[in-house]
């Protein structure tokens, strides 16, 4: 079979697995959040936190004058996977999305807060390109006076899409993904740069990860153990 596998695992145990198995393995990029170096404690004015991957997550949290704060602020987690990370950081996430989309985000917190008055702001920490600029469009279109401003923590060193790749895998010829856990996860999704939603049906998802298996079957994906690979 003909298997695309995260960067983040080249010349590890799940290629070799693969490879010894007979597979042919080709790689989408490895994803590296860029956070401000004068990252200290939150900007003022600051609200709410939305965390929208594991990744930046993990590296947010290792910045004590970040993190120490967060308990005077509401808290989202994008998925059961940054609740995870966030728990295990000893955060305590108020908001989880029913889901993970720009919409879920936006409902869940407008949900959350009902007819509190407006104030504060709303940081978007993480999540791909797509993902963080569809948030503060809907917040914008809906004209939503539930937060002073919306903005966007960090970015990514890895944001561009390969084209010849990605047009391969929609067109079925990658016989499935391989993902060994969240950040594989998220590494693809800012490879794709599109919905999951839209891969329904055009490629096979393998995962022994179940947590982020629910995640996937719930977008509609065809989710198999990596065990009948």
């Amino acid at each position: 079979m003909r298997l695309l596998i995260s960067a983040r695992n080249r010349n590890g145990d799940l290629e070799r697995l693969l490879r010894g198995r007979g597979h042919a393995v080709e790689y989408f990029p490895q994803a590296s959040p860029v956070i401000p170096a004068s990252l200290g404690v939150l900007p003022a004015g600051t609200s709410s936190v939305a965390f929208l991957d594991v990744i930046t997550t993990a590296e947010v949290m290792q910045r004590p004058e970040f993190a120490s704060h967060l308990d005077e602020v509401v808290v989202c987690a994008l998925d059961s996977q940054v609740l995870e990370a966030l728990r295990d950081c000893g955060v305590h996430a108020d908001v989880v999305p029913l889901t993970r989309t720009a919409p879920g985000v936006y409902r869940s917190l407008d949900s959350y807060f009902g007819t509190a008055p407006a104030g504060g702001g709303l940081l978007l920490v993480g999540g791909s390109p797509r993902l963080t600029d569809a948030v503060i469009d809907m917040f914008m279109v809906a004209e939503s006076e539930r937060f002073g401003y919306v903005a966007s923590l960090g970015g990514w060193e890895q944001t561009h899409v390969d084209a010849r790749s990605r047009a391969l895998l929609l067109g079925g010829a990658y016989d499935g993904i391989v993902l060994s856990g969240p950040a594989d996860s998220t590494d693809f999704e800012l490879f794709i740069d599109t919905e999951l939603t839209e891969l329904s049906g055009a490629v096979d998802v393998f995962t022994d990860d179940l947590a982020l298996g629910e995640i996937l079957t719930r977008h509609g994906l065809s989710i198999r153990s990596i065990s009948l690979l």
